[in-house]
Order: structure tokens, then sequence, then C-alpha cells
């Protein structure tokens, strides 16, 4: 496998993922919760989101 066929594979691997993390995101709502909490100034944080 030639370098430039090795970039391009992995290229395609990472555009599919993205997809996947984008659907699953939408899904779960996580775009919308994110929107809401930054009205006003408000940001998430791990050390706010995460309940350890």
């Amino acid at each position: 496998m030639s370098q430039q066929e090795e970039e391009e594979a992995i290229r395609l691997a990472n555009a599919a993922v993205y997809l996947m993390v984008l659907k699953s995101a939408i899904k779960l709502n996580i775009i919308d919760i994110i929107f809401a909490s930054s009205d006003g100034g408000i940001f998430l944080s791990p050390r706010r989101t995460c309940h350890a």
C-alpha cells in the first residue's frame, strides 16, 4: 500500500467516524444541551458535567 493510499484510507475512516459521532450527538440531544447551556455566557466543562 502506497503512502497516498494509506492517507486516503485514513481520511475515509475519519469521515465515517465523524458522521457516527455527529449522528449519536443528535440522537442524544447533546447539541441542544450544549446550545442551551451557552446562553448567558455559561459553558460546559468536563468538571461540571462529570458526576464521579
